[in-house]
């Protein structure tokens, strides 16, 4: 369940930012106003690119993403020679220094190049050689995300106007627009409306693997058979696609209906999503490490446990920093309640009805889900704690 609310919710947050590209485009004075149009506008395109499913959909994916990684390369390359790390990025403080409370604060960063990694294993069945593939797909995506966040956000913090309240205005939504514009003299609107379709491909890749998600978890009895409904002869997850744009939907709006016109929060609450992921399959990992260690696998990591106790120590501090060092405690009271009814709903109702397929159960995977199963309870309880004390 929390797998899903980072999946559902990350692309929530990459549809809003793109339809509010569009809307400051058509009318910058009053484009709060007309942002839920823009939100169904920008969810019922990605839906229409997302009908056909297989080759036609991963062709349009793929040009999308190649002119992503053009753009990038065009803008770190460009401004090369015009970046000074020390004159715009220092100029109000100094470097590398800090409170605890905005290290706390800012360790979400590195996180965000984590996100999505692990939704690549959903499109199995639309890959050839999937087992060889997929791992190959998730390191070079990792690497090459890692290499563009870092790469990209030094050149934007070396450039004018460098770290200031001028890049943290409400209708600065790419800072990368402020080359553009001192090299082609461009408005903000227009400098906006050029970076829309780079963050276009994120939101229609994370709806799509929400769909397959929903999809699959519907097939092995976690959610109703309804999500497992498809369309045309690619079995492309409509039904799954379409409660996922609901939820979305239904998340902006309630944001903007309480004029809050921002989706920072929807995105903390993708951020601790990802963090119980990542965090379930270190405890998971380990588990099954210890109890079936001499269990013959396709895949050993070369880094064994030492990387999963890593992974465990660091995706705890920020799953805390999330939820305990922030400005305000609003991620922190939405994910209870969500949290709280997914696990009433699972015992109560998915439980019953989950089911392991015959490989499943051969390569000892009910045990391996079972033990995971132990861990989020565990994690729930701590959380539990903590808010006690």
């Amino acid at each position: 369940m929390c797998d899903l609310l980072q999946s559902v919710f990350y692309s929530a947050v990459f549809v809003d930012v793109v339809a509010k590209a569009f809307a400051m485009a058509s009318d910058n004075q009053h484009y709060l106003d007309n942002l839920p149009l823009w939100w169904l506008t920008v969810y019922g395109v990605i839906i229409l690119i997302a009908l056909p499913g297989g080759k036609p959909f991963w062709t349009i994916m793929a040009f999308f993403t190649s002119l992503t990684i053009v753009c990038l390369l065009f803008y770190c390359f460009q401004n090369a020679g015009r970046t000074s790390f020390p004159k715009f990025a220092t100029k109000e403080v100094s470097p590398f220094e800090g409170t605890t409370h905005q290290f706390f604060d800012t360790l979400i960063a590195p996180v965000i190049c984590y996100v999505g990694v692990d939704l690549i294993t959903l499109f199995g069945e639309e890959v050839k050689q999937p087992q060889r593939t997929i791992p190959w797909a998730m390191l070079a995506s990792l690497l090459i995300t890692i290499l563009f966040a870092w790469w990209v956000t030094l050149t934007v913090v070396s450039l004018h106007p460098g770290v200031s309240d001028e890049m943290m205005d409400d209708k600065i939504i790419f800072p990368m627009h402020f080359a553009f514009e001192d090299l082609y003299n461009l408005s903000d609107a227009v400098g906006n409306l050029l970076m829309a379709p780079l963050v276009f491909s994120s939101a229609l890749g994370f709806l799509y693997a929400s769909g397959r998600q929903m999809y699959s978890m519907s097939k092995s009895g976690l959610l109703p058979a309804i999500l497992s409904k498809t369309f045309g002869d690619r079995h492309v997850p409509i039904a799954a696609m379409l409660t996922s744009t609901g939820l979305g939907f239904l998340a902006l709006i309630l944001r903007w209906g309480m004029n809050n016109h921002n989706a920072d929060d929807i995105f903390e609450l993708s951020m601790v999503g990802a963090c119980f992921v990542y965090l379930s399959m270190f405890w998971c990992f380990i588990l099954f490490r210890l109890r079936y260690g001499s269990m013959e696998r396709g895949f050993v990591n070369p880094l064994g446990l030492l990387s999963a106790a890593y992974g465990v120590i660091y995706f705890s501090a920020v799953l805390m920093s999330l939820l305990f060092v922030q400005l305000d405690f609003n991620s922190l009271a939405a994910f209870i309640p969500y949290l709280v009814v997914a696990t009433i709903y699972y015992y109560k109702v998915a439980e019953s009805r989950q089911f392991f397929s015959r490989e499943e159960q051969e390569k000892f995977m009910k045990a391996y889900i079972l033990n995971g199963r132990f861990i989020e309870s565990s994690l729930f309880a701590l959380l539990t704690l903590s808010l006690t004390l």
